[in-house]
């Protein structure tokens, strides 16, 4: 009886501790739901493997590693870039450092390449963790960032690649971004990558990193490391030429080394042909789509194609800024470098227009160069950018609108202006060449004003290529006595002028005279182009004619003030044609009083320094040799600070300083100087140019004053051979020339006949010869020596006594007619 009594309480109390035991654990198992077991080992959702080819970019990863890791500076930090430019390649090795060298860190990776992509990375952290939903209505976020929030998620670092699009990233109102979910806790460390820099500062604050394109030495190794066939020694240039043009930029280098891999019969050299070549042929090599294990699949909106990646880009943008994507499709129009801030199109209020030029810098499409207002654009960006307009719009409409805009912001040529239109200038020359077809009067204008501001910097060439152009477009949609159209003539006149075309501007300028007839007498267009008319007649030897037409301009004028720019202009001519008159005085009288009114001018003002050259040659041509010297060095080292070495107007001056030279004696500066003329307009100019001939035939006066004999002989020699093809048998120009070179053989004969031995060894070692003086023939055309070298100059010993050349080299002036309009 006792031992049941003992059995059944042992049996009770058996059962007891099983029912409490059996509570406790379901109490227990309630309280852990959502709850992990705690992990033995750091756990890793990394996509990629390690890069094995991975190259460089020490300097961003020893920032990573100290600011993150070793000094523990901050906890959340971004990498920013441009597409492409290997963000996320450096976020991998980043993460595989700390997977060797913190190996109790857990890494994960959440990709923003959309909405999906982001769920599907929390989900499988989630499930990695072992985490289970708290509620059903806790999403995989909910559960990750909870965990990683607490003391239990332990040490971690968590990627965030490509976190572009703030739609995803920062939500709405009605719906939580991304950011919303990223863990808080002070064992965990975030690293972002992302294009914008709104982005980036939103998100890290200012603990961001700005990863560039790679060094030249870092991306030939990235090129070679990636191409299966090698590029040999001969093709090390080549492959610098190719980097250059990809722009060291990994992801396109990829591109190439994928393209090249693949078609290995196309040799590095062929596939920077088809890259420069044509734009069909760079866009194909651009969307060209490649795999790699250390990107993304191709899939939803991951591309590896350097174009595609961009384009995601800008359809971004056109999204979120109208603005933004306005100052894109204009600056697919122009060029990618020095683009200057003044010259984009104005977007009001100014804070809109700041914010769009920010959002364009924000995604690292365009960079400030330093202390400037200018911007470049990544120049394969710019290629992508002219690909989605092509994609987007219609591309001729683009451009329609960009060339109407821009011809109303260039600027006039004015002297005070050439800063601007230097920098506006090659952005006019890209439109205008891609603009050819689009038949507006625009474009047009904006021809001419380019054509006007070339010639004004010394850039001839090109300026009467578009001031061609201008006229032949302009005739098509203007009547004949058009203002415009006889105002392109006239410059293009001008322009053949300056080019050192005799016949041309006479006639244009003869034809534009009598279309303005019908305009008042003292119309400010018809003395311009009469005024023009009488330095065409001057440099082709009417120089009565001339005076005659310029002095009735300089009459119609007197109306104008005196300091006018107009009458100060026809002043000068007058002054011009009266030195190749023989009127020494008067011409110096009317020059001092030009000098004199234009002093409220600039010191680097053209129109000063083409007085104050005017004025010197006067004064070398009346004797007055220093004072000749004094002002042409001053010209000179005004114009060196301010112009082009091969500028006209500084050669022009050179060469007259060297004459200057000439007369005072000093012989070896004069040669110095004339050959380092010579030397830049045989480069320049076209071979019957008259100021090429100018110099070369002054040049040979001062060898064969020098003692240089043969030298002379044959510069000489070439100078009347190309005379007698561009002058005529009379013409006294090329008369000159002849007698010069008579007089050399003539010198030749006599030194040889003395000694040629002891002549030719002087002459090679640059001994001048007591008599070697050139000036003794009398000059057969005094009045009209277009060259500035009459013969009948006196021994350099008696300067009082040096008689006047009796010419102007037309084409030396700074003086070109200008019109107003």
């Amino acid at each position: 009886m006792a031992y049941r009594v003992v059995k059944n309480s042992i049996v009770d109390l058996v059962q007891t501790a099983r029912e409490y035991v059996s509570k406790r654990q379901t109490s227990e198992q309630k309280a852990t739901i959502g709850v992990p077991r705690k992990p033995t080992t750091p756990t890793y959702v990394v996509p990629f493997l390690k890069n094995s080819r991975f190259v460089g970019r020490a300097d961003i990863l020893g920032i990573l590693q100290d600011q993150l890791f070793i000094k523990k500076e901050c906890q959340t930090m971004a990498i920013v870039g441009l597409g492409g430019v290997g963000k996320t390649q450096v976020a991998l090795q980043f993460a595989h450092w700390v997977k060797e060298n913190y190996v109790d860190y857990s890494i994960f990776w959440v990709p923003v390449l959309s909405e999906a992509s982001v769920e599907r990375a929390y989900v499988e952290i989630a499930n990695e963790l072992g985490i289970q939903k708290r509620n059903d209505d806790e999403t995989s976020k909910d559960m990750v960032c909870r965990y990683l929030s607490s003391d239990k998620g332990g040490k971690w670092l968590l990627i965030v690649d490509n976190a572009d699009d703030s739609d995803i990233l920062f939500g709405d109102t009605d719906k939580p971004g991304v950011a919303e979910y990223f863990p808080k806790s002070e064992n965990g460390v975030v690293l972002l990558t992302t294009r914008t820099k709104f982005v980036a500062t939103e998100i890290a604050g200012p603990d961001m990193i700005d990863l560039e394109e790679m060094s030249q030495v870092e991306a030939v190794s990235f090129l070679k490391s990636s191409l299966r066939k090698k590029p040999s020694v001969r093709e090390e240039l080549t492959v610098v030429e190719l980097l250059q043009d990809l722009t060291f930029l990994p992801l396109a280098i990829a591109q190439a080394a994928a393209y090249l891999n693949q078609n290995e019969h196309v040799s590095i050299q062929r596939y920077l042909e088809l890259l420069r070549s044509t734009d069909q042929n760079a866009t194909n090599l651009l969307n060209q789509e490649f795999r790699d294990n250390t990107r993304y699949t191709i899939v939803e909106r991951s591309r590896n194609a350097v174009a595609a990646t961009w384009l995601i880009s800008f359809d971004q943008i056109k999204k979120t800024s109208s603005e933004a994507a306005s100052l894109l499709r204009f600056l697919s129009c122009i060029e990618p470098r020095g683009i200057p801030q003044s010259m984009l199109p104005v977007i009001e209020p100014e804070e809109a227009m700041e914010r769009a030029i920010g959002t364009l810098h924000g995604y690292a499409f365009i960079t400030a160069q330093h202390d400037s207002e200018l911007w470049d654009m990544h120049s394969l960006v710019h290629k992508a950018t002219q690909m989605w307009v092509r994609s987007k719009y219609h591309e001729d409409y683009i451009m329609k609108k960009a060339i109407c805009y821009l011809a109303k912001v260039f600027p006039f040529d004015d002297w005070e202006n050439r800063d601007r239109w230097r920098k506006y200038m090659p952005h006019a020359l890209r439109m205008l060449h891609n603009a050819d077809g689009l038949n507006v009067a625009e474009r047009d204008e904006l021809s001419f004003r380019v054509g006007r501001c070339l010639l004004e910097d010394g850039r001839v060439k090109e300026a009467v290529q578009w001031l061609e152009n201008t006229v032949a477009w302009r005739k098509e949609r203007l009547i004949e006595k058009d203002a415009l159209l006889l105002e392109s003539q006239h410059e293009l006149a001008c322009a053949y002028y300056r080019n050192g075309q005799i016949k041309e501007p006479i006639l244009l300028l003869e034809h534009v005279v009598l279309m303005e007839r019908g305009l008042a007498e003292d119309h400010p267009s018809r003395l311009a182009s009469q005024r023009a008319l009488a330095s065409a007649y001057q440099r082709n030897g009417q120089v009565k004619e001339a005076i005659l037409l310029l002095e009735h301009v300089v009459l119609m004028e007197r109306g104008l003030a005196e300091d006018h720019p107009n009458r100060l202009a026809s002043q000068h001519e007058l002054a011009s044609a009266y030195q190749s008159n023989g009127q020494i005085k008067e011409s110096i009288l009317l020059l001092e009083h030009v000098v004199l009114m234009e002093r409220g001018l600039a010191e680097d003002h053209p129109y000063m320094l083409g007085s104050q050259h005017e004025l010197a040659r006067a004064y070398l041509d009346d004797g007055q040799v220093f004072r000749s010297i004094a002002l042409l060095e001053h010209v000179v080292s005004i114009k060196e600070r301010v112009l082009a070495e091969d500028h006209p107007y500084m050669l022009g001056s050179q060469h007259e300083l060297a004459r200057a030279y000439l007369d005072d004696g000093q012989v070896f500066r004069s040669i110095a100087l004339l050959e380092h003329v010579v030397s830049i307009r045989e480069r320049v100019l076209a071979e019957d140019h008259p100021e090429r001939l100018s110099s070369q035939h002054e040049l040979a006066k001062v060898y064969s004053k020098g003692g240089q004999i043969h030298r002379a002989i044959s510069l000489l020699e070439h100078v009347v051979r190309v005379d007698k093809q561009k002058y005529s048998e009379d013409n006294p120009e090329a008369q000159v020339s002849r007698d010069l070179l008579s007089e050399a053989y003539s010198m030749l004969d006599s030194t040889t006949s003395e000694d040629p031995d002891e002549a030719t060894q002087d002459e090679e070692d640059g001994k001048f010869p007591k008599n070697a003086v050139l000036d003794q023939h009398p000059d057969p055309t005094p009045s009209i020596t277009w060259r500035n070298q009459g013969a009948d100059e006196s021994d350099q010993d008696d300067s009082d006594e040096d008689s006047a050349d009796g010419g102007v080299a037309l084409w030396d002036s700074d003086r070109e007619p200008k019109e107003t309009t």
